[in-house]
């Protein structure tokens, strides 16, 4: 499946959000502008992130609190819900960034382009 720009920017901005990494989502908020995105349709991206996000770490904490032995329900899942393609692509992108941090540290340089491969640096 090819995705259009607009539709990588939402994937994008969701991994920004989820990894946390502010130079990436300095990047993705304007490039998805830039792409033909709303400030409505930008909003909404951000949310759905966050949500995704609070979500991971509701569930990490959970186990967390589990390995030392606290007492206390975990938080069930939210439950699934028909959703948009754009919020299905902001979705995919938190989890992949709560999950893993993809291209970060402020040294590297620019964000990684979704799609594109990480830089290995080499040895000096």
């Amino acid at each position: 499946m090819r995705l259009e720009q607009r539709e990588k920017e939402l994937a994008a901005i969701g991994a920004s959000i989820g990894a946390n990494c502010r130079p990436c989502i300095e990047h993705h908020i304007p490039a998805g502008r830039e792409a033909g995105l709303s400030e409505v349709e930008l909003d909404d991206a951000v949310a759905t992130a966050q949500a995704v996000r609070s979500e991971a770490v509701a569930l990490l904490s959970a186990r967390i609190d589990t390995l030392f032995g606290h007492r206390g329900a975990a938080p069930e899942p939210a439950p699934v819900v028909r959703v948009s393609k754009a919020r299905e692509l902001v979705a995919l992108g938190a989890t992949v960034g709560a999950t893993r941090t993809l291209c970060c540290n402020s040294t590297s340089g620019p964000p990684l382009t979704w799609g594109s491969r990480p830089r290995t640096s080499r040895p000096r």
